[in-house]
């Protein structure tokens, strides 16, 4: 099949069609995606990158392409609100407040409690 619409949606222009098909050109490849999302051939246009931390990541169709993704901005969101929890709990501390954890997913602020408790 020769619809080169991966070739077409390259970025970096390093997909080229050689002998009935895809080439690339590994040292302009930004691993962008584009390629794979648009291909109509699981595993035609298959990457394998390196990362600086040692893991190697392999997609070859859409479905690893959005599992990978998600993997990523997990763990972006995660050490994002790892930075905002640890910055609100300076500025509290600084105010006078402290969190005392009662579940999973409920905080309560003492510093508000006692404050209501004592104005009322």
């Amino acid at each position: 099949m020769e619809c080169k619409l991966c070739i077409e949606a390259c970025l970096t222009h390093d997909l080229y069609w050689a002998l009935g098909e895809v080439g690339i050109v590994e040292d302009l490849c930004i691993f962008c995606m584009p390629c794979v999302l648009n291909c109509l051939v699981d595993d035609c246009s298959h990457m394998r990158r390196k990362r600086p931390n040692g893991r190697v990541e392999e997609f070859g169709n859409p479905r690893d392409v959005v599992t990978l993704l998600h993997e990523i901005n997990t763990k972006e969101r995660g050490g994002r609100v790892k930075s905002r929890l640890e910055w609100a709990r300076k500025i509290h501390s600084y105010v006078g407040y402290s969190f005392t954890r009662l579940s999973k997913t409920h905080k309560v602020c003492k510093g508000v409690d006692t404050l209501k408790k004592g104005g009322s």
